[in-house]
């Protein structure tokens, strides 16, 4: 699970508690991976593959608690790990949207209400594929991924 209580300017925190609650009440167990900084995610996530990788436990989905920057962080986290690791499989991502616009949830028309993402989420059966591009600015040493 990562987490960006910051999303929404703040306002995420609040969101949380409640999902956290919701994730209780359905016995789900999860680690959490707490963003601490702009970018703090993208590097605890991909180094947080790369041990589990290396451990033969990778985790079969990541759900993602935050909004646009949050989402991108963790496709940029994972690419990250698989490009260290080649082997590391796309993993499924799962949002619950706590950012303010929610612009990637709204244009890949998915869930934008907390609770029934979670059931969504829960629920889940088929997977819901979203094309993401790639961007290498050589003069500037600027990588990402987008979608």
């Amino acid at each position: 699970m990562v987490l960006n209580e910051k999303a929404n300017s703040g306002n995420s925190r609040q969101d949380w508690i409640n999902i956290k609650n919701e994730l209780e009440k359905l016995h789900l167990s999860y680690t959490l991976l707490n963003s601490k900084y702009h970018g703090h995610i993208k590097i605890v996530l991909s180094q947080n593959l790369i041990d589990l990788f290396e451990q033969h436990n990778l985790p079969k989905h990541i759900i993602v608690v935050g909004g646009d920057g949050t989402i991108n962080e963790t496709i940029n986290g994972i690419k990250i790990a698989q490009k260290k690791y080649p082997a590391i499989p796309d993993i499924p991502v799962g949002i619950i949207p706590t950012g303010y616009k929610n612009e990637f949830i709204t244009s890949a028309q998915m869930e934008i209400n907390k609770d029934n993402a979670i059931k969504k989420i829960v629920n889940c059966k088929d997977n819901h594929f979203v094309k993401i591009g790639y961007i290498r600015d050589t003069k500037k040493d600027y990588n990402n991924f987008f979608y």
